[in-house]
């Protein structure tokens, strides 16, 4: 079973929380991932970006869970941001119209 690791940073002054995601989003991990991302709701930070440059693969479970997170983020104006996704794994699933997308984390927060 394959692992996955989440490193946080908070930009506080912004408000952004920053995930570095390290491993596949799939059926086996989405459940951390979704606990990663709750508990950055929970302390009412809405505005997240998400560094998936070490993130190979996402199945379906994974998209759901980033559509899941998107939405909530959104209903509490906030949104997500992507950096430095694979684009073989963004043109696969089409979140390419559903993301915003920055070069880097910097970038990605003045987006908000």
């Amino acid at each position: 079973m394959d692992k996955l690791r989440i490193d946080r940073e908070r930009v506080a002054d912004k408000g952004v929380e920053v995930l570095c995601v390290h491993g596949p989003l799939d059926r086996s991990t989405v459940e951390q991932f979704t606990e990663t991302l709750q508990q950055v709701f929970d302390q009412n930070v809405f505005k997240v970006v998400l560094d998936l440059s070490d993130v190979e693969y996402i199945s379906s479970a994974g998209i759901g869970a980033l559509v899941a997170a998107l939405m909530n983020a959104q209903q509490n104006h906030g949104d997500i941001v992507l950096i430095h996704p694979k684009p073989k794994v963004l043109e696969l699933f089409g979140l390419v119209e559903m993301f915003h997308f920055a070069a880097d984390s910097a970038a990605a927060t003045a987006l908000f």
